[in-house]
């Protein structure tokens, strides 16, 4: 009780303070937040104060009086005690004892959330987050990020190089030796761990399994995690064996089919991080739920997704790449944002389209945003049916000759010998086009 009357006392002081010198909030503004004062009468007469200095008027009791009645929010006998209490010789102290009392009470609502967190048998690691997420309202930075130029160069030029995942394929991650600037798109090529890649397309255009192309090569040299959750395993490894062989094996291709919450997910890529893996594919979007979202609206619901799995990303140091849906209105406005989520995208490192042409096997990736260069160009692909996969078409040089992608040994037979190809596909493959 003593306690709070202290606080009251020494609100009505600093308020006190501003009204026989207004030019002080200015600087005080700067230090203290409406959220800083005990008292919600204080509050809102330290909030009239800061709305009178962005109006230019006067912080006067009588412009305060004005904006808190047409608020409804007047209290009358607060305004009168800070009237009649006397202002301070220096508000430093009592500025620095206000923030403290306020960060303290802050302290003992987190302490209540965390342990309620617990006893509903919350993720660690969501806890934590929710921490760290506090931590700046209150003002428990545990630094000052605030660094001069000299300071990050210094801390750029000793850094070591990005980590890099290489895909392997040539219209992702291009050698150098090409000489095209179009192909120098990641540096070295690859994807940078701690980034969020979302692979988008028009419907049928492949992003399934263009993932799978990725998926494979990088397998060869690393494990990977896969969560194809708009198929079954079933089909997944029905479809490989038909492309690859009997013989076809891969232990470094994990695949996950249980648990599609967001929660379970980041969950499963904290353990598999441990394990080593680096480069994570999530198939799909929408088959992703949100149980435990407090988010508002849907769009606010769908777009904790992405900010998930980025944040994910950038902890566990791997890559992410999530196959979404293209919103239908944004894709008629020439937008490429994930379906119900306009700011999903805002949260990825990368994002790639693939564009299907009407009847036919060619494609055209399109590099929409890329943050580790900040190039964003178009590849021309065909697709191949027999083997799922991607390869590009190169344009003609400017010296007129065709630059051609050479065709495998099959395709160049059956072209010199004018054989129709024909291809037929189990009733239940569902995953080759997704």
């Amino acid at each position: 009780m003593i306690e709070n009357l202290n606080n009251i006392n020494m609100e009505r002081s600093l308020l006190s303070s501003i009204l026989w010198n207004p030019a002080i909030f200015e600087d005080l503004s700067e230090k203290i937040k409406e959220s800083d004062f005990y008292l919600p009468a204080h509050k809102y007469i330290y909030e009239a104060m800061g709305e009178c200095e962005k109006k230019d008027l006067p912080i006067d009791s009588e412009f305060i009086e004005k904006i808190l009645k047409k608020e409804e929010r007047f209290d009358e006998d607060a305004m009168l005690e800070i009237q009649a209490t006397n202002p301070l010789p220096s508000t430093k102290a009592y500025v620095q004892e206000l923030v403290e009392k306020a960060q303290k009470r802050d302290l003992i609502v987190l302490i209540n959330e965390m342990r309620e967190k617990i006893e509903q048998g919350e993720d660690v690691d969501i806890i934590k987050q929710h921490v760290i997420d506090r931590a700046e309202n209150i003002g428990l930075e545990t630094q000052d990020d605030v660094k001069d130029f000299d300071e990050f160069k210094k801390e750029y030029l000793s850094a070591p190089p990005p980590t890099l995942i290489k895909a392997h394929i040539g219209f992702i991650d291009q050698p150098l030796s090409l000489k095209n600037s179009d192909f120098d798109w990641t540096r070295d090529g690859g994807f940078q761990t701690g980034g969020l890649t979302l692979l988008m397309g028009d419907p049928e255009a492949g992003k399934t399994a263009l993932a799978v192309q990725i998926i494979k090569n990088v397998t060869k040299d690393e494990p990977v995690l896969f969560m194809p959750y708009e198929f079954t395993v079933g089909n997944f490894v029905e479809t490989q064996l038909r492309i690859e062989g009997d013989d076809y094996s891969n232990k470094n291709l994990k695949i996950s089919i249980v648990g599609e919450d967001i929660k379970q997910i980041i969950k499963k890529l904290r353990i598999w991080r441990k394990k080593g893996v680096r480069l994570a594919v999530i198939d799909s979007q929408m088959r992703v739920t949100n149980v435990s979202s407090k988010g508002g609206t849907s769009e606010e619901k769908e777009t904790e997704k992405f900010t998930a799995l980025a944040r994910a990303a950038q902890k566990l140091d791997m890559h992410i790449i999530f196959i979404c849906q293209q919103g239908k209105e944004d894709a008629r406005g020439g937008v490429i944002s994930p379906m119900k989520s306009k700011l999903g995208g805002h949260e990825a490192t990368i994002i790639l389209y693939l564009k299907k042409e009407k009847d036919s096997e060619d494609r055209e990736l399109l590099f929409s945003k890329n943050k580790q260069t900040g190039k964003h160009f178009k590849k021309a692909l065909s697709f191949e049916r027999t083997t799922l996969t991607f390869r590009a078409i190169r344009k003609e040089t400017d010296k007129g000759k065709s630059d051609e992608v050479p065709l495998s040994e099959a395709e160049q037979y059956n072209k010199n010998n004018k054989v129709p190809v024909e291809i037929v596909y189990p009733k239940q493959q569902k995953m080759e086009l997704e």
